[in-house]
């Protein structure tokens, strides 16, 4: 009974956390292959612009964009 009367709340929250999962899942793949998440300033594994992987810092530390 209990499950009937909430099965759109039960199936709207599998929902949800199937996103945040797969979501989950894509940001780590890429941090272990050494893309850059959150931005775009080129700054990878192989990246020659001394912040990426091997450095330890932040991938966009000090690559903001300017706010117009």
């Amino acid at each position: 009974m209990w499950l009937m009367e909430n099965m759109g709340t039960i199936v709207i929250g599998l929902l949800i956390l199937g996103i945040v999962f797969l979501a989950a899942r894509s940001l780590w793949r890429d941090k272990k292959a050494g893309k850059c998440c959150g931005c775009s300033c080129g700054c990878g594994k192989n990246s020659r612009k001394g912040h990426g992987k091997s450095s330890g810092a932040s991938c966009c530390s000090g690559h903001a964009e300017p706010r117009p």
